[in-house]
């Protein structure tokens, strides 16, 4: 538990990380967030909020810095190492000039493959519905698929779990949309050993006819097999407000979320 080194990162103006990873082919991390800034660390013309990629050595030493976005904010909840060596990030995005994507309405959901030499944008695709939406969790499948949850806002029910499996160009195969007629909101999900997927977040339930509720905010989890369909789900904690914001598979049929 002691520290082994301790580094910040950034310019003159506010920068957020929100995911970091490790990569699964070279001795860095990558680590993905958003940035105010446009001087020491953060190289960019771009206004508002981009999002910031930062590639560091085991030691913490920076060996690279990208930033990426359009004229209004963007930012980037989350990382995934790919087999290839190439990253992907997923998050948020409210311009409407992001190169080979066309803007849906308010805030959509953004996913991308970097390059991990030059970091180049392999490909990036914007997902939303009419309201606003955004991506909290990437994954890379063991067979290469991309699998994002996050939130998708109705007129009718308010945020809700959002699954989408992608293909690995990024091509969408489904989507799924889990939720009542309250707010729900996904925080994470975790692959299984049989193909599926373990998602976790919270609900904002009031209603205590209903008998997944608990009270307050509820921390919920879901089950899906490999096509997204729903195995189980259930919710966990008091009368008061719970959230979950983790998930993995520790083995077969047995998860650990907090």
């Amino acid at each position: 538990g002691e520290i082994d080194w301790l580094k910040t990162y950034g310019g003159l103006d506010i920068d957020q990380a929100y995911a970091i990873v490790r990569s699964e082919t070279w001795p860095e991390y990558f680590v993905v967030g958003a940035s105010h800034s446009s001087n020491f660390d953060v190289e960019t013309n771009l206004q508002m909020s981009n999002m910031w990629c930062l590639k560091v050595n085991e030691i913490g030493g920076k060996m690279d810095s990208w930033v990426y976005g359009g004229s209004k904010h963007d930012w980037a909840y989350s990382a995934a190492a790919c087999r290839n060596g190439n990253y992907l990030f997923a998050g948020y995005t409210n311009s409407e000039d992001i190169d080979g994507t066309t803007r849906r309405q308010n805030g959509d959901g953004w996913v991308g493959r970097l390059d991990r030499g030059a970091g180049r944008v392999i490909w990036q695709r914007i997902y939303s519905g009419k309201l606003e939406d955004y991506f909290v969790k990437v994954i890379e499948d063991p067979d290469g698929k991309v699998v994002l949850c996050g939130n998708f806002e109705s007129e009718k029910k308010g945020k809700q779990f959002w699954f989408l499996k992608l293909t690995a160009d990024g091509k969408k195969i489904y989507e799924r949309i889990f939720g009542d007629k309250m707010d729900e909101y996904a925080t994470s999900i975790a692959p299984t050993a049989d193909g599926g997927y373990v998602m976790t977040g919270y609900s904002k339930y009031i209603n205590l006819s209903n008998r997944y509720i608990k009270g307050g905010e509820d921390f919920w989890v879901f089950r899906l097999n490999g096509r997204g369909d729903v195995i189980w789900t259930n919710t966990f904690g008091g009368r008061d407000n719970e959230r979950g914001v983790d998930i993995i598979e520790y083995r077969p049929n047995v998860y650990y979320a907090l």
